[in-house]
């Protein structure tokens, strides 16, 4: 309290003048308030502010999917472009807005001539700093489940609560294609199987959903 009173031990003049005026600076600290917690509060101010209480996400989370017609609109398109599926993939992916990449990938024994294509889309966590991950792999022969998982991906890019980056894999190649993937995510080398590195990579991998229709 000594900085509020000079060394003759009177009261600081700019607290004198404060108290000499208890009303005005009454109301400018009550409109002040008022405009802090409109301008906080705003949904354009908070919609970026990063939510480090996972006890609090729930509030945040749109209980139901509606991207029922965005499904079946996947799905006739996958249809109408089977030979270029994977391009196909990529550009919905892009249009809604996640990071798209390919990865090529083959065998290395001699008596296989396995090899593929993987698509994997990113969707960044914007209220964490990607330390964590979660995968969704679909197998690209699967054409109902992959317009499902395609529609939960754009359904997912509208929410704002995820504090893990979502990895959205679209595996050629069954088990092998998947293993090509994980290897190069991990930085594990193989001996049966090589593949390109990935464009894009996040944080550790803590769980993953196999979609299935």
């Amino acid at each position: 309290m000594r900085s509020l009173v000079t060394s003759s031990g009177q009261r600081h003049r700019i607290l004198q003048r404060i108290l000499d005026r208890p009303g005005l600076f009454g109301l400018i600290s009550y409109t002040a308030a008022l405009y802090y917690a409109s301008f906080i509060l705003d949904y354009k101010n908070s919609e970026h502010t990063r939510v480090s209480e996972h006890a609090l996400m729930p509030g945040l989370v749109t209980e139901r999917f509606d991207k029922d017609g965005l499904a079946v609109e996947y799905l006739q398109g996958l249809k109408e472009n089977v030979k270029y599926k994977q391009d196909y993939i990529c550009k919905c992916m892009e249009e809604v807005g996640l990071q798209c990449h390919k990865q090529r990938w083959w065998s290395t024994v001699k008596l296989s001539n396995a090899s593929g294509t993987n698509v994997y889309a990113v969707l960044r966590a914007t209220r964490a700093t990607g330390v964590e991950a979660m995968l969704f792999a679909v197998d690209l022969t699967q054409r109902e489940a992959l317009a499902v998982t395609m529609a939960y991906a754009a359904f997912a890019r509208q929410q704002v609560y995820w504090a893990r980056d979502l990895f959205f894999v679209f595996v050629d190649g069954g088990a092998a294609g998947m293993d090509a993937w994980l290897s190069e995510y991990h930085l594990v080398e193989g001996n049966a199987l090589r593949g390109e590195p990935l464009s894009a990579v996040g944080g550790v991998m803590i769980g993953g959903v196999v979609m299935k229709v």
